[in-house]
């Protein structure tokens, strides 16, 4: 090896570095700030809470989403497993649809009042490898099928074409009710 193949990193001129993070700082709470303004962070807080209210038995969801889940007899590990795909459908949606900061705060409205009134299922969404399935099946061409594979995968029934079905339906109608939700709401952009 010679010396004109070794490369000496230069972190910069430390000034330059710090300037830039306290100019994110200060995009970031001007950000905060509008939202906070414009209403954005009261009806992402509400939408959250209302998101993490919503379960496979709940009352909230359309009609066609309670009658695909109404269809199906299914157990209580299936529908733990549904519960945590409407929890990925909500805050893929939320990410999908919303500026970031909304998003988040929306997505951390859903998992505090998750870990306050729910916490032994909070744990199991955020310690658990699901999400992270699902995350790669969203990125393939055909989502939706890539979900009620990974659904059916989770559930322990690869080749139930009911299952995957399920699963399929499940995020594809839970996502579009979440996107009627933030519509109603008139989020400013």
């Amino acid at each position: 090896m010679e010396d004109n193949d070794v490369k000496i990193f230069n972190a910069g001129n430390k000034t330059e570095h710090r300037d830039t993070t306290d100019l994110d700082i200060i995009v970031l709470a001007e950000e905060l700030k509008r939202n906070m303004a414009n209403g954005n962070a009261a009806k992402a807080k509400e939408l959250g809470k209302l998101l993490a209210g919503m379960t496979p038995d709940s009352d909230d969801l359309n009609e066609e989403l309670k009658a695909i889940l109404a269809d199906r007899s299914v157990t209580n590990d299936i529908k733990l497993q549904l519960r945590i795909l409407m929890v990925f459908a909500a805050e893929h949606t939320l990410f999908r649809l919303l500026p970031p900061l909304v998003a988040a705060t929306a997505s951390d409205a859903l998992y505090d009042k998750l870990r306050r009134d729910e916490y032994e299922f909070y744990e199991t969404v955020s310690g658990g490898t699901s999400f992270t399935f699902y995350y790669l099946a969203v990125k393939k061409d055909d989502a939706n099928k890539a979900i009620g594979e990974s659904f059916a995968m989770l559930c322990n029934a690869d080749n139930n074409a009911v299952i995957r079905y399920l699963g399929q339906q499940t995020f594809a109608l839970m996502c579009a009710q979440i996107e009627k939700m933030i519509e109603e709401r008139s989020f400013e952009k």
